[in-house]
Parts: C-alpha cells; structure tokens; sequence
C-alpha cells in the first residue's frame, strides 16, 4: 500500500479534478431530453432519465463538496507545517 501525499499543488490538482467532473455532470444533465420516441414505453424511459438527472445532480454536488474538503485538508496540512516549523526555529534559538 502506497502513503497518500497532499501538499498544496497536489490538493489543488485533485480538487480541480473533482471540480471539472461537478460542471461535466451538471452539463449533462441540462441536456437530458424533454421528450424520447420510445412508443408505450416512453413513459418508462423518460422515468429512467429523471432518475440518473437525479443521481448525475447528487454525484455533482457531492464532487464539489469533496472538492472543498480537500482544498481545507491541503491547506490544514499546510498550517500544521508551519506551525511545526515554527516551533523547531525557537528550539533552534534557544540552543544559539
């Protein structure tokens, strides 16, 4: 098993990944047909259509809820770095 590495280029290029999949699904979505020629079945079909607009919409919004989530993880990682940094600086001093 690999370790997963996040910095901020890698969050970034993931979020944006998850982003571009959000607008693609919505976009489909908006393009669903109204109507479909599928004789006495027609009803059934356009059935099957709302329910995967449906799902398309929810898959959508839960990409860019992850989205945001890893951007906060990235930038969460990025404060704790710091942070960390900072404090062996003072150590650093303090043996100076």
């Amino acid at each position: 098993m690999s370790a997963l590495r996040l910095d901020a280029g890698a969050g970034e290029l993931v979020a944006g990944g998850h982003e571009a999949s959000a607008a693609t699904l919505d976009g489909a979505a908006a393009g669903a047909p109204a109507a479909i020629d599928g004789g006495y079945g027609a009803a059934y079909l356009l059935e099957i259509v709302s329910a995967l607009s449906v799902t398309a919409g929810t898959v959508a919004l839960v990409n860019g809820a992850v989205a945001h989530q890893v951007r906060a993880a990235a930038a969460s990682i990025d404060d704790s770095d710091a942070a960390i940094g900072s404090g062996f600086r003072q150590l650093e001093e303090g043996f100076e």
